[in-house]
């Protein structure tokens, strides 16, 4: 073994009991597409969070399980009118907005 060095260097690692801050809400979003969209809603967010739809009058028109596409509809499986609906997701004390646009 040739080296040129002559010198050894040692790192020890502990843990401090610290973790890391988990990511800021405002750093986190919903990325909604087709937007607007014409039969279903594709939604990209963050793991954990539980996603629900509202239209403009805040009335709960479906919650989405594991599922993160929209297909249209309410929870009776109706198909929804066009128009403007809201994407909420919430998880621990993260809530999370974004706007979507139903169109024929």
């Amino acid at each position: 073994f040739v080296s040129t060095y002559d010198y050894l260097k040692i790192f020890r690692w502990e843990e401090t009991g610290i973790q890391e801050e988990p990511q800021k809400p405002e750093e986190m979003q919903i990325r909604a597409y087709p937007n607007p969209f014409n039969g279903s809603c594709r939604f990209e967010i963050p793991e954990g969070f539980d996603v629900s739809i509202y239209d403009l009058n805040g009335i709960l028109v479906r919650r989405l399980d594991k599922t993160r596409v929209w297909d249209g509809r309410n929870t009776g499986t109706q198909s929804v009118p066009c128009g403007i609906y809201f994407v909420v997701a919430k998880y621990r004390n993260a809530i999370l907005k974004e706007t979507i646009v139903k169109i024929d």
